[in-house]
């Protein structure tokens, strides 16, 4: 479980070995915190200039979320000759690779989430996009 702002993430699903998440590095861009209109029209022509360079990719994750990444695979990713991906220091990995995604992301088809409030055991599905 992830405690997020007064919603429970709770991760579900398994990693498929594609590799996405070592692809490159991904940063969260919240817009949500802008004050007015000429803030958040700021930051969406940020985005916007940071998809025009290469090696950049911009993913939209929802009206007021994206992430920021750079085409720069990590040098311990490696490939068997299914194609499934694996982790040269696997057993040693830093622990943002151990628990990679921890929140929704448009970078992993294997897992999804459910989230639910602190005060409430209804669940929710709130990303979902391979399923």
């Amino acid at each position: 479980m992830i405690p997020t702002g007064g919603i429970v993430l709770e991760r579900i699903g398994s990693c498929h070995r594609c590799g996405h998440c070592c692809r490159g590095v991904f940063l969260n861009f919240g817009m949500g915190h802008a004050a007015t209109q000429e803030e958040r029209d700021c930051a969406l022509d940020f985005l916007r200039w940071a998809s025009f360079h290469e090696g950049v990719i911009v993913n939209q994750i929802d009206e007021d979320n994206a992430e920021v990444g750079f085409d720069a695979p990590c040098r311990h990713l490696t490939f068997d000759k299914d194609g499934k991906s694996s982790c040269g220091i696997y057993e040693v990995r830093p622990r943002i690779c151990r628990d990679f995604p921890s929140k929704p992301s448009v970078n992993c088809p294997g897992f999804r989430f459910k989230g639910s409030s602190e005060t409430s055991s209804e669940k929710k599905e709130v990303y979902d996009e391979q399923g």
